[in-house]
């Protein structure tokens, strides 16, 4: 809304403490008192610093772009990876309504499926119960901790209603798409078991790490 469609084409003039003051073409200046009053008003697009973070950034997207379609040596390609977590998210209820029988099929096809007999044409057959139930199911991804709780929760109340879909779940869940998790699991130890501690015994570390993990719901 005006006036802010003019004021946006503004640059950082000055700072002085906690106050910015900002410079436009027709030599006018303005002076706010937050950061947050800053980034609205102000065109970052032209500061100087911007263009050289843009600069920095490029390289990793390019990075990221060649290694989602395998333009890379090959230890790095990702490809396949990326497309099996696509069609993952159909154990997300909140995606349920853009499954279609091609979606079951590629999905019926992934390695991590192999030991459920006639997935396919189980999956087919649950689909609309599945469906119904997942309808009006939403959640918000941007927090991984209430996503996570949402998800395992509705799927063990709905488990008994869809046999075959939540037999896939259950292997979805517990595939481990990169190595943070485990690298946590490192930290977590390091922190709790000093060169003092060097000669607990492995129930004792287990037990431990697993109630610090699970926030000591085990």
């Amino acid at each position: 809304d005006a006036p802010y469609n003019s004021w946006y084409a503004g640059v950082l003039d000055s700072i002085r403490g906690s106050r910015y003051t900002i410079k436009y073409e027709d030599g006018s200046h303005l002076t706010v008192d937050s950061e947050q009053e800053l980034r609205a008003i102000i065109d970052v697009r032209e500061l100087p610093e911007w263009k050289i973070v843009i600069d920095k950034v490029k390289g990793g997207f390019r990075y990221l772009r060649d290694r989602l379609s395998d333009n890379c040596a090959s230890p790095y390609h990702c490809k396949g990876q990326h497309k099996e977590m696509g069609l993952l998210r159909a154990f997300d209820p909140s995606y349920a309504h853009m499954i279609d029988s091609n979606w079951i099929q590629s999905l019926s096809d992934l390695h991590a499926f192999a030991c459920i007999p006639s997935l396919d044409t189980n999956l087919q057959q649950e689909l609309p119960i599945y469906l119904a139930a997942a309808q009006g199911f939403v959640v918000n991804r941007a927090d991984v901790k209430e996503f996570n709780m949402h998800v395992l929760n509705w799927w063990a109340c709905n488990r008994s209603k869809n046999p075959y879909w939540a037999m896939a779940a259950r292997i979805t869940f517990s595939l481990t798409p990169s190595s943070a998790s485990c690298e946590r699991v490192f930290s977590l130890l390091k922190c709790m078991f000093g060169h003092l501690q060097s000669a607990s015994l492995a129930d004792q570390v287990q037990a431990a790490l697993m109630l610090r993990y699970n926030e000591r719901k085990v």
